[in-house]
């Protein structure tokens, strides 16, 4: 069937260009076949604790799976995406990104926002060194005010907030917290 063209008048062969692009499809299709079921052996493993080694297209995958859960229909890579967690037997998005998390290419308090739009939250040195320089001269205990920048907090402005400016800090004191 590589080599020749079935029809009801007979056998037409097909030609070197035509055999070349058939051959380079089912390549393709045999690598997106291994690379699904390689995503999905590496995601039902992980998840499941079981200690497996990293396929060799486990960037690709990696990649493939980001894309998906960063942009779902608008990815390139939807249909193989949607493969891998469907042939573990799920066919919940947060297997996607439990999975990323447990690899370690995300943190489980990832900005998605800021990857999804490839955003770095690296700032240039010269602009960290120049924060830093700033927040030594500034002098927060005036009028009042006391200096808890020690704190860890968490910001309750709204997303489309120009200033954060409303944070809430909770911090355990014995068996209460402050």
């Amino acid at each position: 069937r590589l080599y020749f063209k079935f029809s009801p008048e007979g056998f037409l062969p097909r030609t070197k260009a035509k055999v070349e692009k058939i051959m380079a499809q089912r390549e393709a299709e045999e690598k997106h076949a291994r690379i699904v079921a390689d995503g999905a052996n590496w995601m039902q493993k992980q998840l499941a604790d079981q200690n497996v080694s990293v396929p060799e297209d486990a960037d690709q995958i990696v990649a493939i799976l980001s894309s998906y859960y960063l942009h779902e229909k608008e990815s390139p890579h939807r249909e193989q995406a949607r493969a891998i967690p469907k042939k573990t037997g799920s066919r919940s998005p947060t297997t996607i990104f439990s999975f990323l998390v447990r690899i370690g290419h995300w943190d489980i308090h990832e900005n998605l926002d800021l990857q999804r739009y490839n955003i770095t939250a690296q700032l240039p040195e010269a602009v960290e060194a120049h924060a830093v320089a700033l927040s030594r001269n500034v002098s927060l205990v005036a009028n009042g005010r006391r200096d808890l920048r020690h704190l860890p907090l968490i910001t309750i402005d709204g997303p489309s907030t120009l200033d954060f400016d409303d944070a809430l800090s909770l911090t355990q004191q014995d068996s209460y917290y402050e």
